[in-house]
């Protein structure tokens, strides 16, 4: 990976978005869209000019002041055809805003759908894609399986234009190594390649010292969708085994999804229903008071690509129990929690029991993991970082 210098003190850059994501968003419960208002409204507080298109925008609220919303253009869809309509929106927007006041950077975020930086082939202004997170795996109801036919063919065509995006661009931001199977000959472009995670603002979760862990159950926390790759029923069959070393062990399960009514039933089914809470999806305003009545968090998954609940988390001071595949894999250490095979649900109970079952472990895995996200994974830094690529691209084309 590159080392780079920061941007200089009292540098404000011109900076243009392509594509932030399917959605932009500072409150729907969409991961990317999160993630991709959080870069972009906290470089405008910086006193960056943010210019941001995305086929949906849907924000509350009083804006950055340096933070434009470019309305999204009527040709944004999934189909080919719309594809190309919105890649000729975006070279006409710029175009346009460019006319007026060039741009410093392009930076497409995640997810970096193919070709759509290409619509800004030819501009000489740097661009930097991502930040790039790891795949799913294949898996039963993963969306490339259940929603489209995934012909060789088409594959490898977007093989192939990914590779020229990524060739095109100055730097490739990466959330983990878990993302390196995105990137076209990953050896070539390690010298473009940055690793920055998605950031958190701590001061939300902060830990509420007036509802201490001891005064709950020993709780164990799911946040996320119930599709099965998320590895929600591998997680019911680890709490049962849980449940039967401690009974007084509750289950909380947070999240939406499309199939909560096949887990419902499912819960329906075990003699340990009275024992597990199903909210479906809540608010994102109400995570950190969930985070807090929680023992310990739980991420079963197949394959998360990055994991922000795992942040949440972390953040909240709780210990952690994931799988050994994936993001999570890359972001928590011995210290703060346990990697776990994916889909071994004794394995998951048997980490879990560990946590539950020794107080002083968990909270001081707790505290490592607060630690962790204050140093590393608040936005402050993050975007620190990202300010440095920045200046590494910009005096890469200076030079060329």
């Amino acid at each position: 990976m590159v080392a780079a210098r920061p941007t200089s003190e009292g540098e404000r850059l011109r900076i243009f978005v392509p594509h932030a994501s399917e959605l932009f968003t500072n409150h729907r419960a969409h991961g990317d869209g999160l993630v991709a208002f959080e870069v972009a409204g906290r470089l405008a507080k910086r006193g960056h000019e943010v210019h941001v298109m995305a086929p949906e925008i849907d924000v509350r609220g009083t804006l950055p002041a340096n933070l434009h919303l470019v309305p999204p253009p009527k040709a944004a869809g999934a189909n080919l055809a719309s594809r190309i309509g919105y890649m000729r929106a975006v070279r006409s927007t710029y175009a346009r805003l460019h006319r007026l006041r060039p741009f410093d950077i392009i930076h497409q975020l995640n997810p970096v759908y193919t070709g759509v930086s290409l619509a800004l082939a030819g501009t000489r202004v740097p661009i930097v894609l991502g930040a790039y997170v790891g795949a799913w795996p294949k898996d039963a109801d993963s969306p490339s399986i259940m929603g489209t036919i995934d012909l060789p063919f088409a594959a490898t065509a977007r093989r192939f234009i990914a590779s020229l995006q990524q060739r095109a661009a100055g730097a490739l931001i990466l959330t983990t190594p878990a993302a390196e199977s995105l990137i076209a000959g990953v050896d070539r472009m390690r010298v473009k390649m940055f690793t920055i995670p998605h950031g958190i603002d701590p001061a939300i979760y902060e830990p509420d010292p007036s509802a201490p862990d001891t005064d709950l159950p020993p709780t164990i926390l799911f946040v996320g969708g119930t599709e099965r790759r998320k590895g929600i029923y591998v997680l019911l069959e680890a709490f049962a085994i849980v449940h039967q070393a401690m009974p007084n062990a509750r289950l909380l399960i947070v999240g939406a999804g499309g199939r909560e009514a096949a887990v419902s039933a499912e819960v329906a089914k075990m003699p340990e229903r009275e024992s597990i809470e199903f909210t479906g999806e809540v608010e994102r305003s109400q995570i950190p008071g969930l985070m807090r009545r929680a023992t310990v968090f739980a991420a079963p998954s197949f394959g998360e690509p990055f994991g922000m609940a795992l942040l949440e988390a972390m953040a909240s001071a709780k210990p952690v129990v994931v799988t050994d595949a994936g993001g999570p894999a890359h972001i928590v250490d011995a210290a703060g929690g346990f990697k776990v095979p994916a889909r071994d649900a004794r394995a998951l109970a048997s980490a879990l029991l560990a946590v539950l079952q020794q107080p002083a472990l968990a909270a001081a895995m707790g505290r490592h993991n607060r630690h962790a996200v204050e140093t590393t994974y608040s936005w402050d830094r993050v975007i620190d970082r990202i300010e440095m690529v920045y200046a590494y691209v910009r005096a890469l084309r200076s030079r060329s």
